[in-house]
């Protein structure tokens, strides 16, 4: 009785598997950031204030409801820097975040055109350059809103801003610091490679 309960449950997991739109693969590509403080004396900040650009790499997986409807999460590593001018100090950040995300599409069918995307922003500070950690938030919360195309058969392109909800830095006199910026991204869609 049981190898017979077994075969069904294979076979049901194996059916939903294929029948429903599941992808992932892999990421490549830019976080352009800047560093948004609201006190002007103990600026903790990106270097002269402009944007800064570093690499940000990752996996996806996507899963797509119906037609138009999809989810779509991120998890990517990628590095910040930032200058706090009270001290003269560089630091240095490394960074996993996960990115999950409702996904709406605009083609006829899911994953064939032009997408949006909106959803949290989760980061763990994983490494500083100093020891640092009495100082700096190691949960950092944003939120994403994102564009994006599907450009061949199994590469996606997709722009985000983002902005940081929860400060990464408390100054003491309770003023934050938070990121705010963009990820350019390209997706490979190992899925569509592997079929």
């Amino acid at each position: 009785m049981k190898k017979i309960y077994l075969i069904i449950l294979i076979s049901t997991l194996t059916h939903f598997t294929y029948s429903q739109d599941i992808s992932y693969g892999v990421l490549l590509g830019g976080n352009f950031y800047q560093s948004d403080n609201n006190n002007g004396e103990n600026q903790l900040v990106t270097e002269n204030n402009k944007l800064i650009s570093t690499l940000n790499l990752g996996v996806y997986f996507e899963y797509g409801i119906n037609d138009n409807i999809g989810i779509k999460s991120e998890l990517t590593l990628n590095k910040k820097k930032v200058i706090y001018h009270k001290f003269d100090i560089d630091f240095e950040f490394e960074f996993i975040e996960f990115s999950p995300s409702f996904k709406y599409d605009f083609g006829v069918d899911y994953k064939k055109g032009f997408y949006m995307t909106l959803g949290p922003r989760f980061s763990l500070m994983s490494k500083t350059k100093y020891d640092s950690e009495d100082i700096f938030e190691k949960l950092n919360i944003g939120i994403q809103l994102g564009l994006g195309h599907r450009l061949m058969r199994f590469i996606d392109f997709q722009a985000k801003i983002d902005y940081g909800i929860t400060p990464y830095f408390k100054l003491d006199n309770g003023n934050k610091s938070k990121f705010f910026g963009a990820y350019l991204s390209l997706f490979i869609d190992l899925s569509e490679l592997i079929n």
